[in-house]
């Protein structure tokens, strides 16, 4: 189960947290290296590369059937993988975070 913040939480605390309130990114409450939602990352798709199942839950009524579809899957002896959507929480959540795009800066068409 991945519980899918959008975020790298860990660092988004050292930077935004109290430990890292003295630095520059804290100060301009902008988060350079944390977001990862733009786009966001499809766990699902990773595991389907490797072919393991999975269910993307974006709300609650979701959760059910994920879950059972997962048990189900589990049970036959198989891997699953469940990308769970949360809103990400604390310190630094409302901070500015770069519009970057590495597919715009493609110079090659893939």
């Amino acid at each position: 189960m991945v519980y899918n913040n959008h975020s790298y939480e860990e660092t988004r605390w050292r930077i935004m947290g109290n430990a890292g309130r003295s630095g520059a990114a804290a100060k301009a409450n902008r988060d350079y290296v944390s977001y990862l939602g733009d786009p966001d990352v499809d766990f699902t798709r990773l595991a389907s590369a490797y072919n393991i199942p999975g269910a993307v839950v974006k709300n609650t009524d979701e959760l059910q059937g994920a879950i059972k579809r997962g048990l189900k899957t589990l049970a036959d002896g198989r891997p699953f993988v469940l990308d769970v959507h949360t809103r990400p929480i604390g310190v630094g959540t409302d901070a500015w975070r770069p519009k970057f795009s590495v597919a715009e800066l493609r110079t090659r068409k893939v």
